[in-house]
């Protein structure tokens, strides 16, 4: 028995979503009979469908290949075929040596999940977004998907707009939503069409887009106008894939005029990575970071953290930024550079009074 999802498998292939809408239309178990039909094949051919990763061991490959032209998975023949063949000749060139399994995954340009389950979230939109954010194209959005059963089992309310999504991507991907739609944390009534009203207030119907966008493709539109709200959501649903994307984006915009803001950032949301790039941006940019009225506040704040635990031999921003002066001395000059950088320091502390 394998317990899947109607809405992942019509977005990843056609040959489930006519199924679904003809032979199997309302049934809850479909049992498939057919002697052609391996159990260890098919869990390999779902594997492929949710994931874009296949496992098989090499016995398995014809079945595996019979069942892939049975669903149209032209791509996923393809591949099978080329790994096959690699195996075959790896095997030749190196006697005494055989492979057992065949594993194929997406290499990095390939996209081709993330848009099959962006159908999800396109046809997810409430129409009347829909018009506004594709009204510049000039062209009906989402072209050939208005056959495409959606499935969708749960509804989002958000600023009177209705978002027609999925429990498993929700629940799947955020503890925040699992606690909300399966542990009844929230309120939530029953429409017409028996399904599950829940309301989100605090966001509006655009950020919510880009969070469900988030959810389906794993991916999310950053600017850096909207980044930091973003960073604020992933942190309030708990999600930590989200909190570390919009870290990579705000890292591209450190400067002198913004490093210090990003560091208060980067400590309140727990973004390890993005305070140490400020730390070493502040490292190699020293000379003008000490002139800053803010840099001082922050290292005052430090050091009286610091006091409150009776423990005056260090300060939090110092020691980074100390840390990111020493640790690439590779030459001579660099030595000469890094004790430079490191008695600019020391007198500045001198100058605050701060033992350090």
């Amino acid at each position: 028995m394998f317990q899947v999802h109607r809405c992942i498998l019509a977005a990843r292939c056609e040959y489930f979503a006519t199924m679904f809408k003809t032979r199997w239309l309302g049934r809850r178990v479909i049992t498939l009979k057919h002697a052609l039909v391996v159990p260890v094949a098919f869990k390999s051919i779902l594997q492929y469908l949710y994931t874009g990763c296949l496992d098989t061991h090499i016995d398995n490959i014809k079945d595996c290949l019979r069942l892939a032209k049975q669903c149209r998975l032209q791509s996923l023949m393809d591949e099978i075929d080329d790994h096959y063949k690699r195996f075959r000749t790896f095997e030749m060139a190196k006697p005494g040596i055989t492979v057992t399994t065949l594993t194929i995954e997406p290499n990095l340009h390939n996209t081709k999940l993330q848009e099959d389950l962006g159908k999800l979230g396109d046809l997810a939109l409430p129409d009347e977004l829909c018009s506004e954010i594709f009204q510049a194209l000039g062209s009906l959005p989402f072209a050939g998907l208005q056959d495409l059963p959606i499935y969708p089992d749960i509804c989002f309310i958000v600023e009177e707009h209705k978002f027609l999504c999925h429990k498993v991507f929700f629940c799947g991907r955020s503890d925040y939503f699992k606690a909300l739609l399966i542990d009844h944390f929230g309120e939530s009534y029953i429409s017409e069409d028996n399904l599950p009203m829940v309301p989100i207030n605090e966001i509006s119907a655009e950020s919510f887009r880009k969070l469900m966008y988030y959810l389906y493709q794993d991916s999310c539109e950053l600017t850096k106008e909207t980044v930091v709200e973003m960073l604020k959501l992933a942190d309030q649903y708990l999600l930590q894939g989200l909190k570390r994307l919009c870290a990579s984006n705000i890292s591209k915009y450190i400067d002198i005029d913004t490093v210090l803001q990003i560091l208060i950032l980067a400590r309140l949301f727990g973004l390890r990575r993005l305070a140490d790039q400020c730390s070493e941006f502040m490292a190699n940019n020293l000379h003008e970071v000490l002139r800053l009225a803010d840099f001082v506040d922050i290292v005052r704040q430090d050091a009286a953290n610091l006091k409150q635990r009776e423990d005056t031999d260090t300060v939090e921003i110092i020691d980074d930024i100390r840390f990111n002066i020493t640790n690439f001395v590779q030459t001579f000059s660099d030595m000469m550079d890094a004790d430079e950088k490191l008695r600019m320091i020391d007198d500045f502390l001198e100058e605050l009074d701060i033992d350090a």
